[in-house]
């Protein structure tokens, strides 16, 4: 048989297939009726058995394990199905409702939260991403949650993941643990600098302090000079450090705009391992606040502990045709090695078909949170 006879025969068994599924779609619609009349739980894990039992003993023994794996799909797309008609999707539409109401304004003038000093890089973020900052400066990231969460500020930047150096893990946690959303996201071009105090040379550098992050941004730039590395809190807090020194043996890595607050020079600029180097910041805020064209939604989420959980819940979102472009796992609290989740969707909250999506992964996790629906920006 030729190539296109094949695919003409591929062809008529997929249109068979595709009326049988929309058949047991059907059935399966009237089987949620009859569970939800008899007070049954769509879940039945006994005959999702047998089911599979009875499938992988109807085909050849090699292909036994594909039909397990695709059974197992149509269950859960099943299962979905029955809870989407049982259950509709007005708990999450009551959780948004609020948030599309109260879009964000980075357009007036507002107090906002930054960890650090002045010229640390959310400071630049902030210059150059809202119009008229009142910042306000604290020790650490969660000082900043503290002061959206209390009223303090009406936004706080902190920056979760840089291109090179990867996630910012204290960030997520904190995310997770407290009570602050997501009204905003930032992609930040970053420079790092080599800041020296006046008349410093190359030769002269023996350590070079700064934050992990940046350190580890720079790291060929400081194994090639075979310099010492001391971690500080912040850029900024380095740079005003090797600015009271006046030690030419120390240096920082930080900003341009660091070494112009603390008078100090640059000596090296652009000396990350690669110059193509974002970071990402959240802005946050004490409410949801969705803005009129979000294009990403974040959720925090505990799942079963069990096999294909997780991978049942992103398939459900690959189904709706959304992507996932960021997972964060963290320790969940009192247990043993069983895991949270924070997944970042590329979707619009204010969709349908995101807001399905959100119901049907709500309604098979043991714990669901949405931490924003949120636009992000570009910063170069």
């Amino acid at each position: 048989m030729s190539l296109d006879k094949q695919r003409e025969e591929i062809n008529r068994i997929d249109k068979e297939l595709a009326a049988l599924f929309e058949r047991r779609m059907e059935v399966s619609a009237a089987v949620a009726r009859e569970k939800e009349l008899s007070g049954l739980s769509i879940t039945d894990t006994a005959r999702e058995n047998a089911v599979l039992e009875r499938v992988q003993s109807a085909v050849k023994a090699e292909l036994a394990p594909y039909a397990r794996q695709i059974y197992t799909y149509i269950m859960s797309l099943s299962k979905d199905y029955q809870a989407e008609l049982l259950k509709s999707d007005s708990e999450i539409r009551s959780r948004l409702a609020p948030a599309f109401a109260s879009p964000p304004d980075f357009d007036a003038e507002h107090a906002v939260a930054v960890q650090g000093v002045e010229g640390a890089f959310s400071h630049l973020c902030a210059a150059r991403t809202m119009k008229s900052p009142n910042l306000l400066f604290f020790d650490s990231f969660s000082a900043v949650f503290s002061a959206v969460e209390n009223g303090l500020c009406r936004y706080g930047l902190v920056p979760c993941e840089n291109s090179i150096f990867g996630s910012i893990s204290e960030v997520y946690s904190l995310l997770a643990a407290r009570n602050a959303y997501i009204a905003r996201s930032v992609k930040l071009k970053v420079s790092q600098c080599l800041l020296t105090a006046p008349g410093t040379k190359l030769g002269d550098i023996k350590t070079v302090i700064s934050h992990p992050q940046a350190l580890g941004q720079c790291a060929d730039f400081i194994k090639k000079l075979k310099l010492r590395e001391s971690e500080r809190g912040n850029t900024a807090f380095a740079a005003r450090e090797v600015s009271e020194l006046g030690d030419k043996s120390v240096a920082a890595i930080g900003s341009e705009l660091c070494g112009e607050i603390y008078g100090l020079t640059v000596l090296k600029s652009d000396i990350q391992n690669e110059k193509s180097n974002y970071t990402r910041f959240l802005c946050l805020s004490r409410e949801m606040q969705i803005p009129q064209a979000p294009d990403r939604v974040t959720v925090l989420l505990s799942l079963p502990h069990e096999n294909g959980s997780l991978a049942a819940c992103l398939d459900k979102i690959a189904a709706f045709g959304f992507n996932v472009s960021k997972i964060e796992s963290m320790p969940e609290p009192g247990t043993d090695f069983q895991y949270r989740f924070v997944l970042t969707i590329d979707a619009s909250a204010r969709e349908d078909a995101t807001i399905r999506m959100l119901s049907q992964i709500a309604e098979n996790a043991t714990r669901f949170r949405i931490l924003g629906g949120y636009a992000e920006c570009v910063s170069d």
